[in-house]
């Protein structure tokens, strides 16, 4: 089954459109690891912490082949490589073998045209139109098939709501 990526810049609808999305096709609902990682309260973070958020969500993300349903995953690895390159200026080798990996996958890039909606995980609203750019650039870069999304939620449902995804 071909997993379903959801990915973008913080605050950019990754979560409500992915749960959204699981649901009305039946599909199984791939979390953000890194909610999990830092359920804890620690949101001082180094490039140790994201290497352990990427192996989680890497893990999560192998996770999803096993089952029969469409995964539809809030998040994946991209977002992984973006804050290694953009945050801590490092690459991940098994991020990158993941990304290339993750090829038939059909990615969703979440434009941030929405409003802000305050985290204590998220960290920076004002750059996220870079972000947005630097995740197109990946997808480019990987060759990866994506979809942008945008618009208001019910625009984005009923752009979801079209997709024809094959099994």
């Amino acid at each position: 089954m071909q997993k379903v990526i959801f990915t973008g810049p913080e605050s950019s609808g990754k979560t409500t459109m992915a749960k959204w999305y699981a649901e009305q096709i039946g599909g199984v609902y791939v979390p953000e690891f890194a909610r999990i990682y830092f359920q804890s309260g620690n949101d001082n973070y180094g490039l140790k912490d994201l290497e352990e958020i990427g192996k989680g969500q890497l893990a999560l993300l192998e996770s999803a082949d096993q089952f029969e349903r469409q995964a539809v995953c809030d998040t994946g690895m991209l977002v992984i490589k973006t804050w290694a390159e953009l945050k801590f200026g490092a690459q991940l080798e098994f991020v990158d073998s993941s990304i290339v990996q993750d090829n038939l996958a059909l990615y969703i890039l979440c434009k941030p045209d929405i409003p802000w909606e305050p985290d204590p995980l998220r960290e920076d609203e004002h750059s996220r139109n870079e972000l947005f750019e630097h995740y197109k650039i990946l997808l480019n870069k990987y060759q990866l098939r994506y979809q942008v999304l945008a618009g208001t939620l019910e625009e984005r449902k009923k752009f979801l709501y079209g997709l024809n995804l094959p099994d």
